[in-house]
């Protein structure tokens, strides 16, 4: 039997209003997972001794890289955030309290911020990482690790702080406290 014309156009028809469904389906997933997601800043963190601010910016970069390959939140952009503070004329040197990270997180218009210290006690580095939800200025999620052996160890131990940070899980073999010895 072969179809007739209205029968093929028929055909035609349904396939087009199947795809245009699971089309209109997917793109409403996709905004609503999108929209699931959290706004959220890092502020560069701060040295506690042991390393200078440019190692603590470098380590700041790599964390917040981390934090957007989780694929957890929406993070902001260094530049971008810099460019807002700038417009306005925020002074970021000295923000390390609670209270000023809310502040610059309603300037940026997200809903957490995450800021966080590096220091160095004896041989061993410690990182210590706070999120603060941004509406109600309390601190959600803290996170620390200690680490010894050489500073540019510290880039490989922020891929496995964001994703703890992030609730994923991180495999055995990314242990986080390193100890090389005496």
């Amino acid at each position: 039997l072969v179809p007739t014309r209205r029968e093929v156009s028929m055909r035609k028809d349904y396939r087009r209003l199947l795809l245009t469904f699971f089309l209109i389906i997917t793109i409403s997933v996709c905004n609503m997972y999108a929209q699931e997601k959290v706004n959220i800043a890092v502020l560069d963190f701060t040295s506690e001794g042991g390393l200078n601010e440019s190692e603590a910016s470098t380590l700041t970069n790599r964390f917040r890289s981390m934090l957007v390959k989780t694929r957890v939140y929406n993070v902001l952009e260094r530049g971008r955030m810099e460019e807002i503070l700038g417009e306005i004329g925020f002074q970021m040197s000295g923000c390390t309290s609670t209270e000023c990270a809310v502040e610059v997180g309603k300037i940026l218009n997200v809903q957490q911020m995450i800021s966080g210290t590096i220091g160095k006690l004896g041989k061993t580095y410690t990182v210590d990482i706070s999120i603060v939800d941004v509406g109600t200025a309390k601190i959600i999620k803290t996170l620390y690790e200690d680490y010894k052996g050489e500073i540019d160890g510290l880039l490989a131990l922020m891929g496995p702080i964001a994703n703890r940070l992030s609730g994923l899980e991180v495999k055995e073999e990314l242990t986080i406290t390193k100890d090389e010895g005496t």
